[in-house]
């Protein structure tokens, strides 16, 4: 029996964005990027994995929309995303988050 290699298209199932929608995508994402790499470097992986999966909440919603995703819609989309995914405030009950002392 011949083996076949079988060439994976990573790239078929990511959103297509109109150039504009790709730049407040990644001006957008560069705050939770940077959150994240910091969290990893704390050892604070759970926060660091919370905060990957809202960059990568972005990217499921955008398969849904029309494609390629306009501008409005990745406001729409991105917006969504901040009044659902609002970052923790500190208090007493998690007095040392992590989250929050890198926005400080």
């Amino acid at each position: 029996m011949a083996q076949q290699v079988i060439k994976l298209d990573f790239a078929a199932y990511e959103p297509k964005l109109t150039p504009e929608a790709q730049a407040a995508f990644d001006k957008w994402r560069a705050f939770y990027d940077d959150m994240a790499y910091h969290c990893r470097q704390a050892g604070c992986w759970t926060w660091a994995g919370e905060l990957t999966y809202r960059v990568n909440g972005v990217k499921r919603m955008c398969r849904t929309v029309p494609q390629p995703v306009s501008e409005e819609h990745m406001r729409v989309i991105l917006s969504s995303v901040e009044q659902f995914y609002s970052l923790p405030v500190a208090g007493e009950d998690n007095p040392r988050n992590p989250v929050v002392a890198l926005m400080a």
